[in-house]
C-alpha cells in the first residue's frame, strides 16, 4: 500500500517492490492504521503484506463498537481518541462508516454488581473531569457553550446534571454534577478557570490566564 499524498488514494502495485522503507505484516485495523499514519507524516514508502484480502481476520468480523467507560485513564484516553477519529473518518478518508452514537447499556444481575457499577460511575466522572483539565478551551457564544456542555455530558455517568450560565461582560459558566461530585468551567474577564470536586470531597482547581490563553491560540 502506498500513500498518495493529498488525494488520499492508495495504489496497489501488481508486483511487490524489491525493497521498501517500511514493511508492515498484516492488513488488519492495526497494520492499516500504522501505514496510513506513516503516510500522513510523509513516510510514503510503505508496503503492507496481507496473505488474503484487507481486514480478512478479526478486523472485518466485529461489531465495531467504541465505548468510553473504562477502569484506567489510559484506556479512557484511547477510547476518547477513537471516538474523535470515528467522527472525522468520513470526511478524512472519504468513506462513510455509518458512525452512530447511541450509547451503551450495562445491566447488573447481582447486588454486588450494583455496588461495582456505582463505584465505577463515581470514578468515571472524575476521569472525565481530569481529562478536561488538560484541555485549553475558550468559548465565545451560546452555541459553543452548549456544544461543550453536551460533549462532556455524553461521557459522564447517566444521571449527571448540567447547566449553563451566561453573565455580563462576556463571562460564561458551565456546571456538571453527579451527586456530590462537580465540575465547573468558567470563562471570565481574566482567563479560564476549572474547578472539580472529586468523589473523595477533594477540590481541584486550574487556571489559565487570558494572556497565556491568547498566546497559545495564536
Amino acid at each position: 500500500m502506498r500513500h498518495a499524498g493529498k488525494s488520499r488514494r492508495m495504489n496497489f502495485p501488481e508486483t511487490l517492490p524489491a525493497r521498501a522503507e517500511t514493511v508492515i505484516i498484516g492488513g488488519g485495523v492495526i497494520g492499516l492504521s500504522i501505514a496510513y499514519n506513516l503516510g500522513r507524516k510523509g513516510l510514503g514508502d510503505t508496503v503492507v503484506l496481507e496473505s488474503s484480502y484487507l481486514a480478512f481476520g478479526a478486523s472485518g468480523r466485529n461489531g465495531g463498537g467504541v465505548r468510553q467507560q473504562w477502569s484506567t485513564e489510559l484506556n479512557t484516553r484511547l477510547a476518547q481518541e477513537s471516538v474523535r477519529l470515528c467522527e472525522q473518518f468520513a470526511s478524512e478518508i472519504g468513506v462513510n462508516i455509518w458512525f452512530r452514537q447511541g450509547g451503551y447499556l450495562f445491566l447488573a444481575k447481582q447486588e454486588q454488581q450494583v455496588h461495582l457499577v456505582d463505584a465505577y460511575e463515581l470514578e468515571l466522572f472524575d476521569d472525565v473531569a481530569q481529562l478536561f483539565f488538560q484541555r485549553q478551551v475558550h468559548i465565545e457564544n451560546r452555541a459553543q457553550a452548549e456544544q461543550l456542555q453536551q460533549e462532556l455530558l455524553q461521557k459522564m455517568p447517566m444521571h449527571s446534571g448540567t447547566q449553563i450560565r451566561q453573565m455580563d461582560l462576556g463571562e460564561w459558566s458551565i456546571f456538571w454534577n453527579f451527586y456530590d461530585q462537580s465540575l465547573e468551567y468558567y470563562v471570565g474577564r481574566y482567563g479560564v478557570f476549572y474547578a472539580h470536586v472529586d468523589r473523595f470531597g477533594e477540590e481541584h482547581r486550574h487556571e489559565i490566564r487570558r494572556e497565556l490563553l491568547h498566546s497559545d491560540c495564536a
